[in-house]
């Protein structure tokens, strides 16, 4: 149904066109490039659709460097844990949590939607593991519940990551308004 509304909404506009430089209000030039875009509107939508989100190299370096610091918060939290210091297990994990947090702040008030989106989402990932490493610096939750099988069997209790999903959870929910 929509496809048949354009494509008789892009077919009258194609007229018209042609009606206005019939008239001399439009150039040929002109007129082939209304023709044009009404071309990609018809075409198959994976054409015109890409080339409408084409990605720059700065949204690419943004976008990396934003994952960069989610991976690096996880592998902080689960495989440089026994290497660190006490204060270092929960410091770095927060550092890199607020650090994409104040990024995505700053770049929404900029109105920066695509910077403030990237560090937003990347925030939010991270602060699952950011929790989980200060709660366990903080001993909380460290008493497993009988019968019931861990998942990280040594540091993180199942209470405590279900806690912590679920605190993550509302932030995200939060971040998204």
């Amino acid at each position: 149904m929509y496809d048949d509304l354009l494509r008789r909404s892009i077919s009258e506009y194609s007229g018209q066109a042609r009606a206005w430089e019939s008239q001399s209000i439009i150039s040929r030039e002109e007129r082939d490039a209304l023709e044009t875009v009404h071309r990609r509107l018809l075409a198959d939508e994976d054409h015109w659709i890409i080339d409408a989100r084409r990605i720059t190299p700065l949204q690419t370096i943004l976008s990396g460097a934003t994952w960069l610091a989610v991976v690096a918060t996880v592998l902080t939290v689960w495989m440089l844990r026994n290497e660190l210091g006490p204060t270092w297990r929960w410091l770095l994990p927060a550092y890199f949590t607020l650090t994409l947090l104040l990024a995505g702040h700053v770049a929404r008030r900029q109105r920066e939607p695509l910077a403030a989106a990237t560090f937003l989402a990347g925030a939010a990932l991270a602060i699952a593991p950011c929790t989980l490493a200060l709660l366990a610096e903080l001993h909380v939750f460290t008493v497993p519940a009988l019968h019931v099988k861990q998942l990280f069997p040594e540091t993180f209790t199942t209470s405590k990551c279900y806690g912590v999903a679920h605190g993550a959870r509302g932030v995200r929910v939060r971040l998204g308004r």
